[in-house]
């Protein structure tokens, strides 16, 4: 018989910022929950769609014996863009554990209060990730017009 066996064991870690809109110049703060006491946290970057090159970097950081962890960054003028952050969480016996957040990084100048003064991305720009790979909308939207059209024969 097939069944859910499993599903409900595990309560899923998140990775939360203060704000989706962060500030050059300003901490940002990163908030850890539902992750294994003394695991350690593992970072990886995109910024503006592309890899920054921080893949899986550690920087000594580690969950707290309640499960969270509250990390800061404070923006640079270089930061600015829009960033989807990574973690990997590993505890002692090897197992991993991943969660993402998006935010933008604003000019100093710029008010944080509404969206980002970015322009909109075009057609093959927009897309979602899955694990740590991006795939751009187009993608799945020309292999279900490709299937729709393929069975209308």
């Amino acid at each position: 018989m097939f069944g859910y066996h499993g599903l409900g064991e595990a309560i899923p870690i998140q990775l939360s910022i203060n704000t989706p809109y962060q500030q050059v110049g300003t901490p940002g703060k990163f908030r850890v929950i539902g992750a294994p006491p003394g695991a350690t946290i593992y970072w990886s970057s995109y910024k503006d769609g592309k890899a920054t090159g921080e893949l899986n970097a550690s920087y000594g950081q580690a969950v707290e014996a309640n499960g969270t962890a509250e990390l800061e960054q404070t923006w640079r003028e270089e930061d600015v863009g829009n960033w989807v952050k990574e973690i990997l969480v590993q505890d002692a016996g090897g197992n991993n554990y991943t969660a993402m957040v998006q935010f933008a990084v604003l000019p100093e100048s710029a008010s944080t209060a509404g969206p980002a003064p970015a322009a909109e991305p075009g057609l093959f720009e927009k897309g979602f990730y899955v694990g740590t790979t991006f795939v751009p909308y187009w993608i799945p939207a020309a292999g279900a017009a490709l299937w729709f059209f393929s069975k209308r024969r």
